[in-house]
C-alpha cells in the first residue's frame, strides 16, 4: 500500500514538471502588455482582451478655448517701398502671450484679416529670418470688435473679414509665416493709428484665443 502511494505522489510531480516545462509558456493570472507578451495569447484568460486606446466608433472633438484673454499682435515695421508691412508678437514691453493670451477678450481691437495671394517676395524686401517670413499675402485691419461680444467662433471671425473686405479674406493666424511674425503686403494706415494692437487666431493654442475653432 505504501508503494502504491509513493508511486501515485511520484507520477503527480512528473507531471506537474511536465506541464510547467512547456517551451515559451509562462502562467499568469492577469492580462499580459500584448506588445510584450511571451505567449502568444496562449496563457491569458481568454475571457479577458486587452482593451483599445480609442474606441473605433468615436471621434475625438476639440475642447473649446477656456480662456478669459486672447492673442494680439501689433505693427512692428512698415516698408512704404514694397508697399509691405511686418506684423507680429513684438518685443518686451508688451510681447504678445501666444499660449495663455495677453488682452482680455472684452477688449474692442481690430481684427488683422488676411488674403492668400502666393505672390513672390516683393523687390525690395528681405527675409532676415526664419521668424520674419514672408507670407506671399496681404493684410488688413478691420473696424474693432470685443470678442466676448461679438466673436464666439473662429468661423465669426472669418465672417467678418469676409463682409468688410470680401470673401476670399480670412482672420490672420500665427502661422500665416514661419510663426511669431510675417511679412506680407499692404500699409495698415487708416486704422492702426489709433490702436496698437490687434486680433489675431492661433489655432494649436487653445487657451490662446478668445474663441473655439
Amino acid at each position: 500500500m505504501r508503494m502504491n502511494r509513493l508511486s501515485l505522489m511520484g507520477w503527480m510531480a512528473l507531471g506537474m514538471t511536465a506541464v510547467s516545462a512547456l517551451p515559451g509558456c509562462v502562467h499568469r493570472r492577469a492580462v499580459p502588455d500584448p506588445d510584450t507578451a511571451d505567449c502568444n495569447g496562449e496563457c491569458a484568460d481568454p475571457e479577458v482582451t486587452a482593451p483599445q486606446s480609442t474606441p473605433p466608433d468615436t471621434v475625438e472633438v476639440p475642447r473649446p478655448s477656456t480662456s478669459d484673454r486672447g492673442m494680439t499682435w501689433r505693427l512692428n515695421r512698415r516698408f512704404p517701398e514694397a508697399e509691405s508691412v511686418d506684423v507680429g508678437c513684438g518685443s518686451e514691453p508688451g510681447r504678445c502671450d501666444a499660449y495663455t493670451g495677453d488682452t482680455t477678450c472684452d477688449t474692442a481691437l481690430p481684427l488683422l484679416c488676411f488674403k492668400d495671394l502666393n505672390a513672390p517676395l516683393p523687390a525690395g524686401l528681405e527675409e532676415p529670418n526664419r521668424y520674419h517670413m514672408w507670407s506671399g499675402g496681404t493684410v488688413r485691419l478691420s473696424k474693432a470688435y470685443a470678442p466676448s461680444e461679438s466673436i464666439a467662433t473662429i468661423a465669426d471671425a472669418t465672417a467678418i473679414c469676409a463682409a468688410e473686405f470680401g470673401g476670399e479674406w480670412r482672420l490672420a493666424t500665427f502661422h500665416d509665416g514661419a510663426g511669431w511674425n510675417f511679412r506680407a503686403f499692404g500699409e495698415l494706415n487708416e486704422v492702426e493709428v489709433r490702436v496698437d494692437r490687434f486680433w489675431v487666431d492661433i489655432a494649436d493654442q487653445r487657451d490662446g484665443t478668445c474663441w473655439t475653432r
